[in-house]
């Protein structure tokens, strides 16, 4: 399929720089569900649920993170559903609305670079547990470890590069089997940790390494599951855009990624409390506590997984960075994929167990970044456009471009997301994961993202004044004439 030729099946639809319309937005709300379990609960979940039991016990703990998911899923629901739905867009290209027609690149950017975080995070998993069911069965020996790691991370890319490139129907059919089998394999999971010590040693684990503060050690680990959904704007955006409506996309959304990571992830804080050493991590006990048998079935289901979630990474990757005209016009959607796939293969191979160490780190990098992000697009979106966008201005450039404000730039978008991310560092230190000041209080992502939409907000002013931007245009022109032109 050449770059720049509009989709010519449902198959394709979203591989180009083009909205979709209704007609080609063949996910329904189960297909959307079955994508969004599949990405929820990949193998990382257990890591991210393993590092809250070094701040709180199971119940506290899983309190914590339910709510940390649910105000995380709040802020994406509100941020980029509606214009991804209404519009049939990607993340990126709805962020050129309040970054300007080049100043989104930054969004272009974020997006490639998150994305290709998660996807290491969970290709190296992947390649953890090919490596443990090998050794396991005997097939290498434990001086073969690491090499074998690599090479099924690689392969591992290069199956998510096979199936990719056929597009949005083959991700579909792919997802939904996945969703199935894991979340049978974390219900084995829970049984077999319950086996092991019973629910009331589960109940009663301390947690490994507190602070002196328990109000510290909830809003820690409230705000690392905050970052962890906020950091799935580019992943939203991707799906939900092949969704008909908002109201399609808002109950799989909640039911696809909030509950299953909670569940997921409340394990891995058990398995993290009564496993210390495993990290949460089920490839580092899934033989050992449950047997052979058991425990290669698990992590040929880990395996799996990973592979969906990975799947749904790159795509969204893929289909961010063909929004870029120069790339678009220069490479096929196959190429896309690849080059969606490189950094991951890249850090995999040369700094693997480094990056899954620091996920914190990532995670928090996550929050600084787009927390601002998200405040931001929500005050454009519903406050200042009233939820009307300029199509044809998405896709085109120049001076005329109703969002060229200044040289491509909305100074509005930097001071806003300047404010969001000054804040954000106040108030934790996303390298060494410290709270500062009222951290305890408020968590860091928050504070970020009201700050920014309210120095946007209060920035804007001034940009409206001097008639940048399409703000007039959007209070006056009418949806049912956008809509139309959409269809066209």
């Amino acid at each position: 399929m050449n770059a720049g030729k509009p989709a010519s099946s449902s198959s394709f639809a979203g591989l180009d720089n083009a909205p979709l319309l209704k007609s080609e937005r063949t996910w329904r709300g189960g297909t959307l569900l079955a994508s969004s379990t599949s990405t929820a609960v990949a193998t990382w979940c257990f890591v991210l649920g393993g590092t809250v039991a070094y701040y709180l016990d199971a119940v506290t703990g899983a309190i914590a993170m339910m709510a940390g998911i649910l105000i995380g899923i709040g802020v994406i629901l509100i941020s980029i559903v509606p214009v991804a739905t209404k519009y049939g867009v990607d993340s990126a290209l709805s962020s050129k609305t309040f970054m300007g027609s080049r100043g989104w690149y930054l969004a272009v950017a974020l997006l490639f670079v998150i994305l290709a975080g998660w996807n290491t995070v969970i290709v190296v998993i992947l390649g953890r547990a090919v490596a443990e069911i090998l050794v396991t069965m005997g097939l290498i020996g434990e001086q073969a470890r690491s090499a074998t790691e690599v090479i099924a991370m690689l392969a591992g890319l290069g199956v998510v590069w096979l199936v990719i490139r056929r597009g949005s129907s083959a991700l579909a059919s792919s997802s939904k089997w996945i969703a199935l089998g894991v979340l049978v394999l974390a219900t084995c999971v829970l049984g077999l940790l319950i086996k092991e010590v019973g629910v009331s040693g589960l109940l009663d684990a301390a947690p490994l390494a507190p602070f002196d503060n328990k109000a510290t050690n909830v809003t820690i680990s409230v705000e690392a599951f905050i970052a962890t959904a906020i950091a799935w704007w580019p992943y939203v955006g991707g799906m939900v855009r092949l969704v008909p409506s908002a109201r399609t996309a808002l109950w799989p959304s909640i039911f696809g990624l909030a509950v299953p990571l909670a569940a997921v992830s409340i394990i891995g804080l058990l398995a993290g409390l009564v496993v210390p050493d495993s990290g949460g991590d089920p490839t580092a006990f899934l033989t050992q506590v449950g047997g052979v048998v058991f425990g290669v079935i698990a992590l040929a289901f880990i395996v799996l997984a990973n592979v969906g979630s990975t799947m749904v990474g790159a795509y969204s990757a893929a289909v961010g960075i063909r929004q870029v005209p120069a790339i678009s016009r220069r490479t096929s959607w196959s190429t896309a994929c690849a080059l969606a796939l490189i950094p991951s293969a890249v850090v995999a191979v040369f700094f693997a167990d480094a990056f899954v160490a620091n996920l914190q780190v990532f995670l928090a990098v996550c929050g600084l970044f787009l927390a601002p992000m998200c405040g931001i697009q929500a005050v454009d979106y519903f406050l200042l456009r009233r939820q009307t966008l300029d199509v044809r201005a998405l896709y085109t450039d120049g001076p005329t471009n109703t969002y060229r404000f200044w040289a491509g730039v909305n100074p509005a978008a930097v001071v806003g997301f300047g404010v969001g991310v000054a804040t954000f560092l106040m108030l934790l230190d996303p390298l060494t994961y410290t709270p500062r000041t009222f951290f305890t209080y408020t968590t860091a992502s928050l504070p970020s993202m009201l700050a920014a939409g309210a120095a946007y907000w209060l920035a804007s002013l001034v940009v409206r004044r001097m008639g940048k931007g399409g703000y007039r245009e959007a209070a006056t022109r009418d949806p049912a004439q956008m809509a139309e032109r959409l269809q066209r």
